[in-house]
């Protein structure tokens, strides 16, 4: 009973290596289902199915490994348990809800089909197996809904076109379809460049954001500075904070395990205001991409907010309207 039960335990700990990272940056991202419980239910039902699942097994096992039928049995239950470790895998590991959605569709079947065999073998067996078939039921539901609610859609935008000083030509971008900054070149006139100013946008890096137990702690740790050139204008603040919702990140930096969320579709800087120390930002998020998990929210909020404050006269950031980057 302790190998059956161990080694069903030990797929949840294969997934969990692979979820635990993903859920407070990558997952947390995706826009949800309705039915879609909080994240932490997950462990204590996962955790009690495969004890369940394991106990089946030896229930199955203990009637005698010499037997054709258990053979076959304990064979098309392994099937099912490595489909169900690759889940994780799939979705979390390698981000891809498409997939996953395909595994769990066989992975259901070939959970009918244990069902079936250990029904002629053993009972209780089976009823062991009733409540797993039923979770991973709801949780085809769950990837299905994520996999359709969040795939990309491109973004049209206007086919308008900005003059640079140097006679070149910059278009609208997605997501927020502003205008794309003049290369910094192209900002010269007959040899003559304005003059730049070096600005720190806050990207973040999870890793260096996690506490003693490995897990990440979601705080400002985790904020990693990346400097850029801007022309030096009348609004330098508004300025670096457009850039850092335009999430360009060099492939170096990427490198590094410096990442970010922005840009958001639908989520753009309408006006900024300052006055005694205290910067009013106002943002239009027409896709409200701002909600959704704590963790995600702050890292978000922090981003911005780190940026704002470089500029020695802003002490305080006030977000508008209110209801943004909310859990």
């Amino acid at each position: 009973m302790i190998i059956a039960v161990g080694v069903c335990e030990l797929v949840g700990v294969v997934g969990w290596i692979f979820t635990v990272s993903a859920i407070p940056t990558w997952y947390v991202g995706f826009v949800k289902p309705a039915l879609n419980p909080p994240s932490w239910v997950f462990g204590p039902v996962w955790t009690m199915l495969y004890f369940l699942m394991g106990i089946a097994v030896f229930l199955i096992w203990k009637k005698g490994f010499e037997r054709k039928d258990v053979k076959m049995a304990l064979g098309i239950f392994s099937v099912q348990l490595f489909l169900n470790a690759i889940w994780s895998i799939i979705f979390f590991g390698l981000k891809s809800p498409g997939w996953a959605f395909i595994d769990i569709i066989l992975l259901w079947l070939v959970i009918l089909g244990t069902i079936i065999v250990f029904y002629k073998i053993s009972r209780p067996a089976t009823w062991l197996l009733l409540p797993y078939i039923f979770w991973v039921s709801f949780a085809g539901y769950l990837n299905y809904s994520i996999w359709i609610l969040n795939q990309a859609k491109p973004v049209a935008c206007a086919m308008d076109a900005k003059l640079c000083l140097d006679g070149s030509y910059v278009s609208r971008i997605p997501p927020a379809c502003d205008f794309a900054m003049c290369p910094p070149e192209a900002l010269c006139e007959e040899g003559v460049c304005p003059e730049t100013r070096t600005v720190k946008l806050y990207y973040y890096n999870y890793e260096l954001d996690k506490d003693e137990l490995g897990n990440i702690a979601c705080s400002k740790n985790g904020l990693v500075a990346i400097e850029r050139e801007i022309p030096i204008t009348q609004t330098p603040i508004q300025d670096a904070i457009k850039l850092l919702l335009l999430g360009e990140l060099a492939e170096e930096e990427r490198a590094q395990g410096i990442e970010t969320e922005y840009p958001l579709k639908g989520f753009s800087l309408k006006g900024t205001s300052l006055k005694d120390g205290v910067l009013t930002l106002e943002f239009n998020d027409s896709k409200n991409k701002t909600v959704g998990g704590a963790c995600r929210v702050g890292i978000l909020w922090f981003q911005i907010e780190a940026t704002a404050k470089q500029f020695s006269e802003v002490r305080q950031v006030r977000f508008l309207p209110e209801e943004i980057f909310q859990p």
